[in-house]
């Protein structure tokens, strides 16, 4: 996994007061978390940075929001969108890091994080809040359901192979953030077993196996 860092960032309060302030920010395993100060125990907030996330500088032609009204102001200021992986519109976060050498690695470090978010056929995922799936037919994950990365498509929705449900179900971008990649597992090869169901009249069914299978 991407090397975390911390330290502390002015960060832009809700858009009614849009004051800044400082936070003590954590970027690790258990995601982004910004806290009051370094001593604090319990953080303040914990934004979803994975898939889907960007990260751009103030004085980027690409950034975000109100990024370019802000770069005069704040040039070592960077915008951090969630709005794909928390499945939201418009849901940007402004940080200041203060020094260019300071923006620079905390720039380096975000895409770094957002890059290796990315998911792969055959990685491990765990539901991290119970939801139902969005395929035809519902089943519900439960929080701690772990599963196997079978297909991304274009729409960014993903298709999982559920061991507690023995069957394969589709979750939607717009869910995608309740699931998390688990880091410290290996992607997983898969391979389709062939099974019959009726031997009379050829009937056959695919069956998602994590091993090959001798025959």
């Amino acid at each position: 996994m991407a090397c975390g860092r911390e330290g502390y960032l002015l960060k832009r309060g809700p858009a009614l007061q849009n004051i800044w302030s400082s936070k003590w920010c954590v970027l690790d395993e258990s995601g982004f978390r910004y806290f009051a100060n370094r001593e604090s125990k319990r953080p303040e907030g914990e934004l979803p940075v994975g898939p889907g996330s960007k990260v751009t500088a103030f004085t980027s032609p690409k950034a975000a929001g109100e990024a370019l009204k802000l770069q005069k102001e704040r040039p070592c200021g960077f915008t951090l969108d969630l709005s794909s992986a928390a499945a939201r519109y418009h849901h940007i976060c402004y940080f200041d890091a203060e020094k260019e050498g300071e923006l620079k690695l905390w720039l380096e470090v975000l895409q770094g994080w957002i890059e290796a978010a990315a998911w792969q056929v055959g990685d491990v995922v765990s539901v991290t809040e119970s939801c139902m799936s969005d395929s035809e037919v519902q089943v519900e994950l439960a929080a701690g359901m772990n599963g196997i990365l079978l297909k991304v498509d274009d729409q960014d929705d993903a298709f999982l192979e559920f061991s507690a449900h023995d069957a394969r179900q589709w979750v939607f971008k717009k869910n995608r953030h309740k699931l998390k990649r688990l880091p410290d597992s290996e992607a997983k090869d898969v391979y389709l077993d062939i099974v019959p169901q009726n031997d009379l009249i050829m009937h056959w069914a695919l069956r998602i196996v994590g091993q090959k299978i001798s025959r």
